[in-house]
């Protein structure tokens, strides 16, 4: 019942500076009998929007290939220093005679992490176990 383009857009405006997409946002304005005129209500709707994003913690969410390698101790430091230059995460890992790393890769450096991963396997220094995709699909 708001007039048009004093809550809708504000509230799109405000996600879009902020770069946010996939998401949606819900402001409920209780009346107090105070009109606010377009202008107020343009600032009010954009403002809680503002207010809300700022308040909360921001999460980027991308699509990731999961890795399973398994490394010797004795190349495992090298094999994390590689890792710095991909943009992944080692999303757990375990050290028993050999370290095994899960590393979640982003899917725009999954060709990198390929090589690395392909180099590494070629000179012995680390065994791929498996590598899928967000979904589960097996990539090996």
């Amino acid at each position: 019942g708001e007039p048009a383009g004093t809550a809708g857009q504000p509230i799109l405006n405000t996600l879009a500076g902020y770069n946010l997409t996939c998401v949606s946002a819900v402001v409920t304005r209780y009346f107090g009998g105070v009109k606010l005129g377009i202008r107020g209500l343009i600032d009010a709707y954009g403002d809680s929007v503002k207010n809300a994003v700022e308040a909360g913690r921001l999460v980027k969410f991308v699509r990731t290939r999961l890795y399973t390698v398994k490394v010797g101790y004795e190349f495992n430091d090298m094999l994390i220093h590689h890792l710095k230059d991909i943009n992944c995460r080692i999303a757990w890992s375990d050290y028993t005679d050999i370290v095994t790393h899960a590393v979640k890769v982003e899917e725009n450096d999954t060709d990198a992490a390929d090589a690395l991963f392909r180099e590494f396997e070629k000179t012995g220094r680390i065994e791929q176990v498996d590598s899928e995709d967000e979904n589960g699909m097996k990539k090996l």
